[in-house]
């Protein structure tokens, strides 16, 4: 199910081309009564986005707050936006709380379409995911779904409930940031945590992106204060992190130009991290910051 933002307008002007059928909607609000509160059904918003597609269609409008969106529920009508009309929805809505996060959108997932993004697009595509960078993280992917299997059969050992999206969320976190980092261990009492608030905050309901243009109403619900404090505590520890693989690329340069000069081979950098394959691409901090956020938080 994919929700694509068509446009935000100031005083909840309605747009003037033509919109899928949707629900009714309250001023001001918009649908969001009807996210909130479903007739049959209870739980994630997505089940009520299903129930609203069965009555709607697969194609429907939703106005949320201050913004319109279309949502788009079946293969074929994704397939349509995504892949044969890609070229004709290439803008990102833009989003206060993923803005805060990931450093104004230098990241890839929510930076505007223009030059960087397709810097940013082209780095993935040619070095992060690769087939032979993927194919040599493969063992750090047999490793930690090994971990996993065995924390399940320990917990069903129990007799008790199985929190399989608990499980699946930290082992996901773990290959991402073996993948990023080279190793987690120093990592899991500091920056996981961080990790997994920021999740859980972009992940719920803010204001802010409902509305926004009207920053009074950030100010009020207090997302836009955690998230900078968020932000603050992730970008301290990334530029820890930074930094230590600068000096480390610095002493590992001095020992392979001292052992060059004594007539050995050169490494081919075959242990290289995503920080590393970052830093050898740009030499903006911010960006590598922003792609290894978004990596991971992804």
């Amino acid at each position: 199910m994919y929700i694509f933002n068509k446009m935000k307008k100031k005083k909840n002007r309605a747009p003037c081309f033509p919109l899928p059928p949707g629900p009714w909607n309250l001023p001001i609000i918009g649908n969001i009564h009807q996210l909130a509160f479903s007739s049959s059904t209870s739980g994630p918003v997505h089940r009520r986005l299903a129930e609203l597609a069965q009555h709607y269609g697969p194609i429907m409008q939703l106005k949320l707050g201050e913004t319109y969106n279309v949502v788009v529920s079946s293969p074929e009508s994704a397939r349509a936006f995504l892949k044969t009309h890609d070229h004709e929805f290439p803008l990102r809505p833009y989003m206060p709380s993923a803005s805060i996060i990931f450093y104004g959108g230098k990241d890839i997932v929510f930076s505007p379409v223009g030059d960087h993004w397709r810097r940013m697009k082209k780095l993935c595509t040619t070095e992060l995911l690769s087939e032979k960078r993927v194919r040599s993280l493969r063992p750090v992917r047999e490793e930690e779904v090994g971990k996993l299997m065995k924390l399940i059969g320990g917990e069903a050992g129990g007799g008790g409930a199985v929190n399989l999206s608990r499980l699946l969320f930290a082992v996901s976190n773990m290959i991402t940031s073996r993948t990023a980092f080279g190793t987690i261990r120093e990592l899991e009492g500091s920056f996981l945590p961080v990790i997994h608030q920021i999740v859980q905050t972009l992940g719920g309901f803010s204001i802010g992106d409902i509305f926004p243009s009207n920053r009074l109403l950030r100010l009020i619900s207090g997302t836009e204060r955690h998230l900078k404090k968020l932000h603050q505590e992730a970008d301290s520890i990334l530029q820890g992190i930074i930094d230590e693989h600068v000096s480390r690329k610095r002493r590992r340069r001095e020992t392979e130009d001292h052992d060059m000069a004594e007539g050995a081979e050169e490494d081919d950098n075959d242990d290289d991290d995503l920080v590393d394959v970052l830093l050898a691409s740009t030499n903006n901090h911010v960006e590598v910051k922003a792609v290894i956020l978004v990596s991971i938080h992804a």
